[in-house]
């Protein structure tokens, strides 16, 4: 029962509505950083606690505690695959201006070491 639960969540069931953002794979990673991933698992336990607290019977649905974990570590992997692929990004940007800038002043003392020598 569980597991039909979830799978009619993971169709566009209420869930689905609530916490799409944590549910639907970001395809752009830049886009993973609009998504406050703290504030939406926030407002998931709010609600849990909510419901537990006013129906003794309610039981927690770790199916769907379960795929919103998921959601949550796979936004989480891709904000760090973004900062990571930015970072080596900006590292190979300086190197290369260090190495221009490495290769324009051996061009200047070249060109000082030949005046000195006419």
């Amino acid at each position: 029962r569980a597991h039909k639960q979830a799978a009619a969540n993971r169709d566009g069931g209420p869930m689905d509505a609530r916490f799409g953002l944590l549910l639907r794979p970001i395809r752009d990673a830049a886009l993973a950083f609009e998504v406050d991933v703290s504030a939406e698992l926030e407002e998931y336990i709010e609600q849990c606690v909510r419901s537990l607290g006013m129906d003794d019977s309610h039981l927690l649905n770790f199916a769907e505690a379960g795929l919103l974990i998921q959601g949550s570590a796979m936004i989480l992997g891709r904000k760090v695959e973004h900062l990571h692929a930015l970072v080596y990004k900006v590292l190979s940007n300086l190197k290369a201006r260090r190495q221009d800038d490495d290769d324009d002043d051996q061009e200047d003392d070249d060109r000082e070491d030949d005046q000195e020598e006419a």
